[in-house]
């Protein structure tokens, strides 16, 4: 079956597995509450075209998804960069650029992860969080919290949608990363009184995922053997991710931050180093070995303590991974 107009948010049984799913930290969701969309990136576009204008500025968490800052351009939007602090936002930061958004309260949007973030592979504080919160009060923030990586992690990180009680935050999740690529199926956790906006209910009719994609998401997660499956694939992830670290921080590399889970490690060659590679010769070494390496500079332009490049555990655990950090000792 392919895309086409269907009446509400997505295939009702869906949602209301979904709905169930979350329903000990946010007791009170209704399945009406929920969206389906294609992908994480279908739901943000869905959301930033029915919420904001071509040239509005958008608050986003940096370093952040290159797809998801490539969206945000593409679509006309301007990106405000809020630097991210480990497990928190530069608050400071944000503050100082709050006056830069829309003068209406449902233009003024804040994007940023709390389980497992993309590309630091990091989950944000309890304190962070409440600190975030606290910001989005204060500027009368729409907030969308990209949650579609805690099924990858170990951790019980704090949910914005769920501390907020679903008043100003807008939860991304979905099951899709923890199955197939080919598979694009992502949900938006919404604010009752978000539910009646027109403009987001006419995007998700032409935007929406396919009813067959929302019906193998429906068999996922009717099936009992999922949660066991989550948790062998958060091992795997947990071996996968100690033993490129190892590999790294043996070649002289420095994690930028301890991974909390998901496929993702940053790291780079600290002050110091000798002979430190530059990016290019970085670069070209891992298109050689095949491996999918991407530069801080993809990421957004906060400034860290040394350069860094974003690792995917998943796809570092053969002999190319080691090809190239020999080739990166002796150029």
């Amino acid at each position: 079956m392919g895309r086409r107009a269907r009446p509400g948010f997505g295939l009702p049984r869906l949602r209301e597995l979904i709905a169930a799913r979350h329903h000990a930290e946010l007791p009170a969701l209704a399945p009406q509450q929920v969206m389906t969309a294609a992908g994480s990136l279908g739901a943000t576009m869905c959301l930033l075209q029915a919420w904001t204008a071509p040239g509005d500025a958008v608050l986003v968490e940096s370093p952040a998804s290159r797809q998801l800052r490539n969206l945000v351009l593409t679509l006309g939007r301007r990106i405000l960069e809020v630097p991210r602090r480990g497990g928190s936002l530069d608050i400071a930061a944000l503050d100082g650029l709050a006056s830069q958004l829309p003068a209406e309260a449902h233009r003024r949007l804040l994007f940023v992860s709390t389980a497992v973030s993309n590309p630091l592979g990091i989950c944000m504080s309890p304190q962070g969080a409440h600190q975030a919160l606290q910001a989005a009060e204060r500027h009368d923030l729409r907030v969308i919290e990209l949650d579609t990586w805690r099924g990858l992690s170990p951790l019980q990180a704090p949910s914005l949608a769920a501390m907020d009680g679903l008043q100003r935050v807008a939860q991304i999740g979905g099951v899709s990363t923890t199955l197939s690529a080919r598979l694009r199926l992502a949900h938006v956790l919404l604010p009752q009184r978000w539910t009646d906006d027109a403009a987001l209910r006419c995007l998700h009719t032409t935007l929406g995922p396919s009813e067959f994609e929302e019906r193998v998401a429906c068999e996922v997660l009717s099936d009992a053997g999922y949660p066991r499956f989550l948790q062998k694939l958060n091992t795997a992830l947990k071996i996968a991710g100690e033993r490129t670290l190892s590999l790294l921080t043996g070649a002289g590399l420095q994690a930028l931050y301890a991974p909390d889970g998901g496929p993702f490690l940053c790291a780079g060659w600290p002050p110091g180093s000798e002979p430190r590679p530059t990016t290019d010769a970085v670069l070209q070494e891992a298109r050689k070995q095949g491996l999918p390496l991407a530069a801080a500079s993809d990421f957004g332009g906060t400034p860290q303590p040394f350069a860094w490049y974003r690792f995917n555990v998943t796809q570092c655990g053969d002999e190319r991974l080691v090809r190239f950090l020999a080739r990166m000792r002796n150029p």
